[in-house]
């Protein structure tokens, strides 16, 4: 009799778990964060693309929040960050359906392009830029999701 309890307990505790771990997607998960240049220099006043990568490196599944707008940092030779000075998007709020769901291994992407007019980039200098994913709580999000910061490596490229 006492298996059986022990094994009815079991069985519902396993569907339990099935049943609720959807809910708690995120919130141990781990990310990485890369960052890619299409290109090693690019011209003065002109642009570089760049392609920012979040991998799900855990072993569970989860949800992120893509970025409306990536924080970047541009490091100049005096490894002072630089002053971004480009137009800053006004962002909506994010929703439960804006989530994406990262299986352990997979990765979402988006590029980008680097800009010399956004940045006080001089001809003749290298420059390292870095991302960041920082997300905290968002009000209009109803669903569990990973929340934390992340940074990428810092990757050099020259303005020729």
């Amino acid at each position: 009799m006492v298996v059986l309890v022990v094994a009815a307990v079991a069985i519902a505790l396993m569907t339990c778990a099935l049943l609720v771990r959807p809910l708690t997607w995120g919130e141990n998960g781990e990310l990485d964060l890369t960052i890619a240049l299409d290109a090693p220099s690019m011209p003065p006043n002109g642009s570089i693309g760049c392609r920012y990568t979040l991998t799900n490196v855990g072993d569970t599944d989860l949800r992120i929040l893509p970025p409306w707008d990536l924080v970047l940092s541009i490091i100049g030779p005096d490894n002072r960050t630089l002053q971004y000075t480009g137009a800053v998007p006004m962002l909506l709020p994010y929703e439960d359906d804006d989530l994406v769901t990262l299986r352990p291994g997979q990765s979402w992407h988006m590029d980008l392009t680097i800009s010399a007019s956004n940045w006080d980039l001089r001809a003749n200098e290298t420059y390292g830029v870095r991302a960041v994913y920082e997300m905290g709580e968002q009000s209009s999000v109803r669903l569990p999701y990973w929340q934390g910061e992340v940074w990428s490596d810092t990757v050099p490229f020259s303005v020729m």
